[in-house]
């Protein structure tokens, strides 16, 4: 069998969802050769299963998970390696591999660990910045990657579709299909909504009839517990991985994720939220504070 191809992209979420167009365009270049990818264990269930990810291999922060991950990498003999992360751990994952050719961004102090480099990025203008994902996909051009759509490519797997049911059965959620989704934790405070706003939409989709489930991770569900109080009503999921995450959310009417600034991430015309391409979810779109939802048709705070 040829030499295989590994891809590093350690975290976090919303940019290993956009590195999946990345990761599509290795194996569709390098065709016959085996495509490994190397992320932190929380995302990984996202990525197994995928039709064109031969393995995934989970690693942990500490020193003890990347040696024994970069030894078993080694072994592998790779033809090529390609850093989609930057940071002084993916660079050494990533630099040490053995691979023939090794490529990654040109990043001040990791550029040394790769063979070749292109840049971070390539903003045409201040009014036209590069999208993430496809800076993610020029890199993977340079490698030797085909021309592919630079947009998220994701299939719902089996165990997700069964792992998500359950689930939903947990929640007690009786209609998916009419369901909004809120996600109020996240791993960043400047990244996360006020929980009192969260609990608003939550409130005034109840009011006006939408079933609302509250999702939420390992760790959130302090979170997810006190917007129930502050909203009853609202039902709470706790999904164990994103892939179940994935899996339950898919027949949700619409999603709205936590985010920087003044309200939840809201879709940009033609391109879903990061969440809701993990999901299958349609996002809220965005509307002035007086104007009914685009998705609920209620006056959403959003």
């Amino acid at each position: 069998m040829s030499s295989p191809v590994v891809a590093v992209r350690l975290r976090a979420l919303g940019d290993l969802v956009l590195c999946t167009a990345a990761f599509h365009s290795l194996a569709e270049g390098h065709p016959g050769r085996d495509l490994h990818v190397v992320t932190e264990s929380r995302f990984a269930p996202l990525l197994e299963g995928q039709p064109q990810i031969a393995r995934v291999w989970r690693v942990e922060r500490t020193t003890t998970s990347t040696l024994r991950v970069l030894a078993a990498l080694r072994g592998l003999r790779p033809s090529l390696a390609v850093d989609f992360f930057g940071n002084s751990r993916s660079a050494l994952l990533t630099g040490l591999t053995g691979a023939k050719h090794i490529w990654g961004f040109d990043v001040r102090g990791r550029s040394s660990a790769y063979h070749h480099t292109v840049p971070r990025v390539q903003h045409a203008s201040e009014e036209r910045r590069e999208y993430a994902a496809a800076s993610l996909l020029r890199l993977a051009r340079a490698a030797g990657g085909a021309a592919v759509p630079a947009f998220p490519r994701l299939a719902l797997t089996e165990r997700a579709k069964r792992t998500g049911a359950e689930c939903l059965a947990r929640a007690g959620v009786e209609e998916p299909g009419r369901t909004v989704g809120l996600v109020p934790a996240g791993s960043w405070p400047t990244k996360t909504w006020p929980l009192s706003h969260n609990a608003a939409v939550a409130r005034t989709l109840l009011e006006a009839g939408h079933p609302v489930l509250a999702i939420g991770g390992p760790g959130e569900e302090r979170v997810l517990e006190r917007l129930a109080a502050l909203a009853p009503g609202t039902r709470t999921l706790r999904a164990p991985d994103v892939a179940a995450l994935s899996g339950a959310t898919s027949p949700w009417r619409s999603a709205s994720p936590r985010t920087r600034g003044s309200g939840p991430r809201t879709r940009a015309p033609g391109r879903p939220t990061t969440r809701a391409t993990v999901t299958g979810a349609r996002a809220c779109r965005a509307a002035p504070a007086s104007a009914p939802c685009a998705r609920t048709g209620t006056a959403c705070p959003c």
